[in-house]
């Protein structure tokens, strides 16, 4: 593991790990989550965008020669509870950079505030509205979750889905049976997250019937589930030798996330 990944994986167990999940209050794990975000810088030649989509506010990231007839829509993670464009902006912009087409990174409304199916509506919204004629669903973590359910209204043909680390397991069996190191997601963040959305009332996340590409890390509590996901879809599977859950949001800092979030856009190229 290079100096760089062992720093940063240092700065995730112990500077952030603590900070998502009970006690601390979910405003709090909001804005503190935005302000690391400042850590994360944006590459070089891609603009960042006010837009509107479906009635929310979204973040469309492109470079100057970026296609005009492809694009993502992508759905951040933060366990349904937080997360915003801030917290992932850096990542939509470096896909956005690889890819060579414009990502939107939605504001979609979050729980305890706005339960199930708010967010899922907000992605449909914005996915009847993104202008370009083709269009790739994404999302990671609880984002990911997000667009499997959202794919499944079926309300526009999509090129394909790209999902990273994604949580598929709403009863949490399978992140509970998880024996191995976890250096970012504590369980009872996610048990949180998935308490404050869905309530009792669990839906079971659909497979998807397009095409689909699913990155996981090495050392992660949600590797299980998204393996589980593409064996049963025979999808793309991808895993991040070191790496830890979401690891693609450090593609500015760390060579392996870089690397992962350029083969995803190379995955992401392929279904259009």
């Amino acid at each position: 593991m290079n100096p760089m990944m062992a720093g940063t994986r240092l700065v995730m167990k112990y500077g952030i790990r603590p900070v998502y999940g009970p006690p601390m209050p979910i405003g709090m794990q909001r804005t503190l989550g935005d302000l690391a975000s400042a850590l994360q810088r944006m590459p070089r030649g891609v603009t960042a965008t006010s837009v509107v989509l479906g009635g929310r506010t979204a973040k469309r990231f492109a470079g100057s020669d970026a296609a005009d007839d492809r694009a993502v829509l992508w759905l951040h993670g933060g366990a349904f509870i937080t997360g915003s464009t801030k917290t992932h902006g850096s990542l939509a912009a470096h896909l956005a950079k690889a890819t060579g087409v414009p990502v939107y990174l939605l504001d979609y409304r979050l729980a305890p505030e706005h339960q199930h199916p708010a967010a899922v509506d907000d992605a449909v919204g914005a996915l009847k509205l993104v202008p370009e004629a083709n269009v790739v669903l994404g999302g990671d973590s609880a984002g990911g979750c997000l667009a499997l359910l959202a794919a499944d209204r079926g309300v526009r043909d999509l090129a394909g889905l790209a999902l990273v680390s994604p949580l598929v397991d709403l009863t949490h069996a399978t992140a509970r049976a998880y024996e191995g190191e976890e250096v970012l997601v504590r369980a009872d963040w996610a048990e949180q997250g998935v308490r404050a959305m869905f309530g009792h009332d669990l839906p079971v996340v659909p497979d998807p019937t397009v095409p689909l590409v699913v990155h996981v890390a090495e050392h992660e509590r949600l590797r299980a589930e998204g393996e589980a996901l593409a064996r049963r879809t025979g999808a793309e599977l991808v895993c991040v030798p070191g790496g830890w859950h979401d690891i693609h949001l450090q593609a500015a800092i760390v060579p392996a996330a870089k690397r992962a979030v350029d083969q995803l856009a190379g995955s992401i190229n392929d279904f259009f």
